[in-house]
């Protein structure tokens, strides 16, 4: 899948193929499965595949550089957020975390999508008890016990933002766009938090001085109210 090396799309796109297939009358484990050895790597895939006993009882090919050959290939594309597939996926992985912790989640420059003045901004919500996360540093196990136990997220727009499925209480979500000009609004984790019943807002930033390298600028004034 195009979208497998992204840890939203992985959940969203990748595995629930594997449940809409089954939802569908197909008993999947009947198949060969095929995978691609990129994906198979993952720390993260690794981890879903040790959580969940229908993975691990599929028939997985692990394709790298070669050409596979067969005469039947069932291809599927599941709807998008759509809870009836993602709750089997996640169920397994969520532990129990009730507390209160308030987190931001930065990015990497090199990860596109960065805030060019991000100190005042980190002067704001360090003031209101936040601590600085980047989820690149941390193993999903340590993602999934952060996020179980946080109860405001702040983040800017990025796959990170995903994790909100570990939580089980009330959360309470605030998303930060890049400015729209470069056709780039998505709405992934609006309906994320949705599903989850999760309050959910979000912020636009404005055009920066590295506009295409990904930088943007945003209101100080407006981000803390």
């Amino acid at each position: 899948d195009t979208g497998e090396e992204n840890y939203f799309h992985f959940y969203n796109d990748v595995l629930t193929k594997i449940w809409l297939l089954s939802n569908s009358g197909i008993t999947v484990t009947s198949f060969p499965v095929v995978i691609s050895k990129k994906l198979w790597d993952k720390s993260y895939f690794q981890h879903c595949l040790k959580a969940s006993m229908l993975l691990q009882s599929l028939q997985w090919i692990v394709q790298d550089q070669q050409y596979i050959v067969c005469n039947r290939v069932i291809f599927c594309k599941p709807f998008t957020h759509r809870m009836d597939l993602l709750d089997p996926i996640f169920a397994p992985l969520r532990i129990e975390g009730k507390g209160n912790r308030r987190i931001f989640l930065t990015r990497s420059k090199s990860r596109l999508r960065y805030i060019e003045n991000a100190s005042e901004i980190e002067n704001i919500y360090s003031a209101y008890g936040f601590e600085t996360v980047d989820t690149d540093s941390l193993s999903l196990p340590q993602q999934i016990d952060l996020f179980s136990n946080s109860l405001f997220i702040v983040g800017i727009h990025g796959a990170g933002l995903t994790n909100m499925m570990f939580r089980k209480e009330h959360c309470k979500i605030l998303e930060i766009f890049p400015p729209p000009d470069l056709g780039y609004l998505p709405f992934h984790y609006i309906m994320m938090a949705k599903l989850q019943g999760f309050r959910y807002r979000g912020i636009i930033g404005q055009s920066g001085k590295r506009r295409y390298s990904g930088g943007f600028q945003l209101n100080a004034v407006e981000f803390e109210r």
